[in-house]
């Protein structure tokens, strides 16, 4: 919710994989945002039939972009955009771009795991990006035919 409502969102991770990963990810739950206007004749005709629907929705462009991985020297970039999904490594990169929303991705190093911390700076925007029961209904339906379907 908090990228259609453009909000400024930083993955960071200390891992430069794993923060780009978590991006593509998160781009992935957008109708085919997660081409990144890559089109090929393999992929032309659902392309096509995306776009007949207005898919996929045009939450990124000159005013709010996407980067898997941004380093620091893209910081005066950053700065002039209304929002954003970026990921970065760099720690000083969060502090100056005060973005809305930060998630933030570690690795477990006993087990492994993958752990996740999101905060948010605007508490309006934490309101509006709220879970309601629908939201929360449908969370839990996709989780348990995820959990099914892993081997």
């Amino acid at each position: 919710k908090a990228i259609l409502l453009e909000a400024k969102v930083l993955v960071y991770s200390m891992s430069a994989e794993l923060c780009s990963r978590t991006v593509l990810c998160l781009l992935s739950l957008l109708p085919g945002a997660a081409w990144l206007a890559f089109n090929s004749n393999g992929l032309g005709s659902r392309h096509y039939h995306f776009r007949k629907y207005g898919l996929p929705l045009q939450c990124f462009g000159p005013r709010c972009c996407v980067y898997p991985y941004l380093g620091l020297q893209m910081l005066d970039a950053l700065l002039q955009m209304r929002g954003f999904l970026v990921g970065t490594t760099n720690r000083m990169l969060v502090e100056r771009a005060s973005p809305d929303v930060l998630l933030e991705v570690q690795t477990d190093a006993e087990t492994g795991a993958v752990c996740y911390s999101l905060s948010f700076a605007n508490k309006e925007l934490k309101q509006l990006v709220k879970c309601s029961a629908q939201d929360k209904s449908w969370l839990q339906d996709s989780l348990s035919v995820l959990e099914a379907a892993a081997p």
